[in-house]
Order: structure tokens, then sequence, then C-alpha cells
């Protein structure tokens, strides 16, 4: 397979409408978020700040196709990954691997005093667990809101 050349770009007014059309399968929504579109939730969190985190939006860009969706939770030296939605059409080709390498590579250049990476997975996402396996990231041992935290050292 080919390498998949993925962007990050922060959602705001030019292309928030755009990321409402991503959508998970059904059997994922859980997974991810509450509600759909997830992109509400993610811009929902960046205006109410939870967890005293400064929180950002981002589309995942394939050309000039939005294919998926993440928001980024940062503070101090602590970074944190919520809500990351390939759109259901997309899944099982890369996206979600590249994805990854992309959010790294962002919070490595923006974010230079962040060490570890942090995010939850539920026990029943086997898909996410071994993709998230396959990037490096390890389990913490520790549980939020019944999820098992994960986490990547972050090497600048």
């Amino acid at each position: 397979m080919s390498m998949i050349n993925l962007r990050l770009e922060l959602l705001d007014r030019s292309n928030w409408r755009q990321a409402l059309e991503v959508r998970t399968r059904p059997d994922q929504l859980a997974f991810v978020a509450d509600h759909e579109p997830v992109a509400l939730v993610i811009l929902a969190k960046c205006y109410l700040c939870p967890g005293g985190f400064r929180w950002r939006p981002f589309g995942i860009l394939s050309g000039d196709s939005m294919v998926g969706i993440v928001a980024l939770a940062d503070r101090a030296d602590r970074c944190e990954l919520y809500h990351l939605v390939i759109h259901q059409s997309r899944q099982r080709q890369g996206y979600g691997k590249a994805a990854l390498i992309a959010i790294v590579d962002l919070i490595r250049r923006e974010l230079p005093d962040c060490k570890v990476l942090s995010l939850t997975v539920n026990p029943r996402n086997a898909a996410a667990e071994a993709l998230y396996r396959a990037a490096g990231f390890q389990t913490s041992g520790e549980h939020r809101d019944g999820e098992a935290v994960w986490r990547l050292e972050l090497t600048h």
C-alpha cells in the first residue's frame, strides 16, 4: 500500500460544514462520541474547554476531501487526543494510521513541551486498540469513564 498523504486543517467558518459530513459507522458511534455529527461534539468542547485544556478541532484532509476529524486538547506538557473519526467510506484503507502520524508530527512541531500523547479506548473497540498499538501507544493501566487510557511517549 502506498503512503497516504494527509494534512490537518483547523476547523473554522470556512470548513466546519464539510466536517459535519464526516460520519462513522452506526456501530462505532458509541466508541467516539455520544452524538452525531461528531464534529458538533468537538466544536462544543472547543468552546467549553473541559478539563481546563485548550481544545483544537481539526479536519483530516486528503487532497480537498475531508476524510476525518479529530480534537486535540493540550495543557502544559500534556496532550490528549479525542474523537478521532475516519469517514465510514474511508475506513480500513490506512487513513487512521496516516492521521495518527500527522497528529504526532503536528504535536512535535507546535507543542514541543508535550512529552506524552494520551487517549482513551473503549474496551469493545478492538480495531482502535490494534491501530493505537501499531502506532506505538501502550496501555497505562489507568481507566477514565470506563475506558482504558493509552499513552504514546513523544520524543522531539
